[in-house]
Formats: C-alpha cells, sequence, structure tokens
C-alpha cells in the first residue's frame, strides 16, 4: 500500500555533517565548518551535576521543568536581559533545536507560514518543514563595508506578501555574524506587533558578540515598548556555557496560549528534560559568569585572526562580524561557493560551508567558517586563507 509522505519527508540532512564527515578522512583537518566549541564545560557546572547525581536528583523530572531552574531563569532573565517574566512563562526544553520544535508547533498550523530571514541557520528551515509549517523569506541585505543587516521595511512587505503567522530571528546571527543594533531591532519588534505577526527570537548566541554593549532581546524591547502581541525566546546552554553535549534550554514566552501548548508539546515529546543537568543549568545561569566573558574574547582573538587573513586573500573578501562565532565570505575569484568549499577541503584540509546550504536561493557566492575551534586550528587556517 502507497504511503503518503510526511512533512519531516521535506527536510534534507546537513550540509554540514556531509562535509564534517568527508574532513574526518583527512589526516590533520581544520574543523570550521561546525558550530562546536572547543572550550570545556566550565568545572562549577560539572560539578553541580555531579552533586545533583549523587545527591539523587534521578527521578523523572516535572514536564515543564524543575522548580529550581525555572526559578533561575526568571533571575537570570531580569539580571541578565532586563526582561520581567515568571515561572510559569518558563519551560525547559532539550536544548535549542528542541526548543525551536516545540515553539513552531506551539504557534504555527500545518499549512501557515513562517517567516525566516535569509539567509539562516540552514536547521532552522527543516525545524519548519517538518512541523508541516511553510517557511518563506526576508532577504538580508549586504553592504561590504556593514556586512549583512535586516531592513524593517522590507520585513514590513515580506510580511504583506507573505502574511506569516510568526517571524524568527536569531541574533547575533549564523551564518553571517551580523548582530542588529537596538534601535533597528526596535523597529523590527514593532513591525511585528503591529501586524499582528508572533516574533520567535533564536537566542542561542546571546553572550557572543563584539560590540561594545550586549544586544537587547527583542522581548526586553517589546517589554519596554510596552507592547501587546505574543514573543517567545528560544535559548540553549550550548553556546554560552560550552555545554553543546548536555542538551538543555529554556524557552520564555509572554503568552498564555503558547505555554500552554509548550507544556504539552514537551510532555509528548520529552516527557521532561534529565533531571541533574536542570540542577546544573542553574548553577550555570546564578553562578560566576565569568566563563562567557573569556569564552568570547577568545572567539574575538580567532575571529581577527580570521578578517586579517580574508583581508589579504585575493579569493575572499568579508565584513567583521559583530557576533556569534561565524565569519561569512564573499567568494572573490570567479568560482561558486559550492566549489571553494570542495576546493579547500581537497587540497587544504580546511573545513567550511558554501552559503548555498543557508540561502532561501541556493547557491550565493559565499562561504562560511566557525572559529570556535581551537585557536591554534584557527591559526593554521588564517595561514592558508591569506595566500589564496
Amino acid at each position: 500500500m502507497a504511503r503518503a509522505a510526511l512533512p519531516v519527508d521535506g527536510t534534507r540532512f546537513s550540509k554540514i555533517v556531509e562535509i564534517r564527515d568527508l574532513l574526518l578522512t583527512k589526516p590533520n583537518p581544520m574543523r570550521l565548518e561546525s558550530g562546536q566549541p572547543d572550550f570545556d564545560t566550565p568545572d562549577h557546572i560539572k560539578q553541580a551535576a555531579i552533586e545533583a547525581l549523587l545527591a539523587g536528583k534521578t527521578g523523572y523530572a516535572p514536564s515543564s521543568g524543575v522548580a529550581e531552574f525555572k526559578q533561575a531563569v526568571v533571575e537570570k532573565m531580569s539580571g541578565h536581559n532586563g526582561l520581567a517574566t515568571d515561572t510559569d512563562h518558563v519551560i525547559a526544553v532539550q536544548g535549542g533545536m528542541h526548543g525551536l520544535f516545540v515553539t513552531v508547533s506551539a504557534v504555527a498550523a500545518p499549512g501557515e507560514r513562517v517567516l525566516l530571514a535569509n539567509p539562516n541557520w540552514g536547521a532552522t528551515k527543516n525545524v519548519v518543514i517538518a512541523t508541516g509549517a511553510v517557511p518563506v523569506f526576508v532577504d538580508m541585505e549586504y553592504d561590504e563595508t556593514e556586512g549583512f543587516t535586516l531592513d524593517p521595511k522590507a520585513l514590513a512587505k515580506a510580511i504583506e506578501a507573505h502574511q506569516p503567522v510568526a517571524f524568527i530571528l536569531n541574533n547575533p546571527h549564523n551564518p553571517t555574524g551580523a548582530v542588529i543594533p537596538d534601535d533597528t531591532l526596535a523597529e523590527i519588534v514593532r513591525v511585528c506587533a503591529e501586524r499582528g505577526v508572533h516574533l520567535i527570537g533564536d537566542e542561542a548566541y546571546e553572550d557572543i558578540y563584539y560590540t561594545s554593549a550586549k544586544p537587547k532581546l527583542a522581548a526586553t524591547l517589546h517589554q519596554q515598548l510596552k507592547l501587546h502581541s505574543p514573543v517567545t525566546s528560544v535559548f540553549t546552554f550550548s553556546k554560552s556555557y560550552s555545554m553543546t553535549g548536555w542538551r538543555l534550554g529554556y524557552v520564555v514566552t509572554n503568552d498564555d496560549t503558547t505555554i500552554t501548548r509548550l507544556k504539552k508539546l514537551v510532555l509528548y515529546s520529552a516527557n521532561g528534560i534529565n533531571t541533574f543537568i536542570q540542577f546544573a543549568g542553574a548553577v550555570a545561569l546564578t553562578g560566576p559568569q565569568d566563563c562567557t566573558a573569556t569564552f568570547r574574547e577568545g572567539y574575538r582573538r580567532r575571529r581577527d585572526l580570521l578578517v586579517e587573513a580574508v583581508s589579504a586573500a585575493k579569493a575572499f573578501s568579508c565584513a567583521e562580524p559583530k557576533g556569534a562565532f561565524y565569519l561569512h565570505a564573499k567568494v572573490e575569484n570567479g568560482i561558486s561557493g559550492d566549489q571553494m568549499a570542495a576546493l579547500l577541503v581537497e587540497k587544504h584540509e580546511l573545513g567550511t560551508v558554501p552559503g548555498g546550504f543557508f540561502n532561501a536561493h541556493g547557491e550565493d557566492g559565499f562561504i562560511r567558517w566557525a572559529y570556535c575551534c581551537s585557536e591554534d586550528m584557527v591559526r593554521r587556517a588564517a595561514e592558508i586563507i591569506a595566500t589564496l
């Protein structure tokens, strides 16, 4: 009997994994294809997990999160982000990807449209597709000096054209390294609110920025502007605390319907998040924050090495990234991003991802390097890039 196609059949496996598998066949690869931080999880967070285990925190957790974890999120949102919330509007999730999946599922019905900035982290589009919703796009603008930006007027036009129920905004941005200035972000927030579009903030890189001040969250600006529309923010511990393998995140929303749906979706997809890891997460949020500054400065040094190398190269150009740990370089020697990525892997054992993986229009003449691997590896890569 013929089987009907499912929404997930419209997704594709990650190009990053494909390149990673090829790199691992090389004797001495430079792993600039993957957003895996080189830093270890800070010791005080690991110790908190050990202590929770030894204290017997190994049973089922409440499906929306243990009380200590949710309270830590509330305190962090107030002190770190300037956003007032309460534990009834916080839920624990199994990392940022799970957070995005359940959030889109809670906001968009199958067949409804979800707007994404283009280019975008390729997984986001596939998450939308897997839920049965339909991804549509608003193109970011590119300037050789300023890099990628999102024009609120272009967003308004895209909303008018596509009539989406939600807009997912990642800031700081993967893959471009862009950071939206607070005044521009406020306009974006207002555009969504005035048109009844549910704004979903993907805040994976909130602590990795090179601007003079920490960028504000869209949800914080929404609250400060006293707007009345749904806003949901998705957070992960993966980047800020180098906890990629722990699979822990949280979602904060101002919308009662959304949090009710999120509670059901988490219950029936994960039935609660690992108990002892939530206690470690609470310590990460409320304990010493020196690690986030240390990581950020380490990434800044690596960014500067790559920017200097690209500036010296004839084959590439780039604007200086303002956040995250990615450099989105324009290929200037007449070959495609796909061709350049393949050449770098085969000839130089240097990992990168072609821009077409992130761009809804396909091949776009860019490639992305992730400079979160070791500083020595970035330095080796920079020496090669500068000669191209």
